[in-house]
């Protein structure tokens, strides 16, 4: 069974059950253990916060009900850490993440995607 971390954006569409998710990566989901991370959620609250994001607030809680694991960002984390060309916070502390706990990386971010890391896997497949 594959472990994977979801990318905020991927945990947006994820909970919406977008249309972008492709078929592969769909059952794979349904396969999966699924992890979010408290990054996520401090990441989308500034986005609807500064109202980039609309909808209802992504909730830990209900993220759990739905079968998803939390993860905290740790020391282990930060060992892991990489300053990526595009030197967005955010991407560089999930990446670590899922690095450090050897996990998948599910995105749609084009420029975490053109890193060609084993790791990361493309939410559209």
């Amino acid at each position: 069974m594959a472990s994977l971390l979801l990318d905020s954006n991927a945990l947006v569409f994820y909970l919406g059950n977008s249309p972008r998710i492709g078929k592969k990566t769909r059952i794979l989901l349904d396969e999966a253990q699924i992890f979010f991370s408290a990054i996520s959620l401090v990441e989308l609250k500034i986005k609807m916060l500064q109202g980039k994001l609309k909808g209802p607030e992504v909730d830990q809680t209900k993220l759990i009900d739905l079968g998803l694991s939390p993860i905290g960002f740790g020391v282990e984390d930060a060992s892991a850490f990489d300053l990526l060309p595009n030197q967005d916070p955010f991407d560089n502390m999930l990446l670590a993440q899922a690095k450090e706990r050897n996990l998948k990386f599910l995105t749609s971010d084009l420029r975490i995607l053109s890193l060609d890391s084993d790791f990361v896997l493309d939410l559209t497949d």
